[in-house]
């Protein structure tokens, strides 16, 4: 009888061990399944949301290039009112050597990350700068040494003088900003950029900062008789 009773009781021990084992064994898999069915749905909601925080990213990228051109452009025209109406030139052989360098030395400017595209990386100061125009729209608004003359240059508020740029050569510079754009002029591997939403943040000689197209610049080119292309396309 005393037999009996321990093997009952034995093989009910047993009993809630296999119970208990076989209990586990089934929660192990359903978590595991529970797991996978997070990881999918986090896998879907970030498929969802990385464009949307991407182009929030761009979208305020483009808005501080904006900042940075106003910037640049309230120092340009207190330099023609310091210059007796002349503009600074994109390039000179003798220091300061670009338009840039030549508003930060003279003290127009004093912080250099304002000539640079937060969209766009910088490789080099005074090379890797917004692009300006060089000799704009023919000799005829310039003085011998290519000093721009503001007040003799037409159509100021389709005049774009500098903005988004893009080296398209090799070398060094090669895929960054670029300090010069020779536009209809010679041409050269330097064009103007449209790096925001296809379109490249510009000032224009009125003073004012737009965010252009490709229609724009053959519209500016067509209002004051000269092509402003190629205009490069950011992928």
């Amino acid at each position: 009888m005393k037999n009996k009773k321990y093997f009952s009781s034995h093989s009910m021990r047993i009993f809630h061990t296999v119970l208990s084992f076989s209990s586990f064994t089934i929660r192990k898999v359903f978590t595991l399944i529970e797991l996978l069915v997070v990881i999918a749905i986090i896998s879907i909601l970030a498929a969802m949301l990385l464009p949307a925080l991407k182009q929030a990213r761009e979208t305020a990228q483009a808005s501080s290039c904006i900042n940075n051109l106003k910037q640049v452009g309230v120092s340009t025209l207190m330099y023609v009112d310091d210059w007796n109406g002349y503009v600074f030139t994109t390039y000179s052989t003798t220091a300061p050597t670009t338009w840039a360098s030549n508003l930060y030395e003279n003290g127009y400017v004093s912080n250099q990350e304002i000539f640079y595209c937060p969209s766009w990386t910088k490789r080099s100061w005074n090379a890797g700068t917004y692009g300006m125009l060089r000799f704009p729209y023919g000799k005829k608004y310039c003085t011998p040494e290519f000093n721009l003359v503001y007040k003799s240059l037409p159509n100021t508020s389709q005049f774009p003088l500098f903005g988004d740029s893009i080296f398209t050569g090799t070398g060094v510079h090669s895929n960054s900003q670029y300090y010069m754009v020779y536009g209809y002029y010679g041409g050269s591997s330097a064009s103007f950029h449209l790096r925001h939403f296809r379109k490249a943040n510009m000032w224009l000689a009125d003073g004012h900062v737009q965010a252009c197209s490709r229609e724009d610049f053959q519209n500016f080119g067509d209002a004051l008789c000269v092509s402003l292309l190629p205009i490069t396309i950011a992928p």
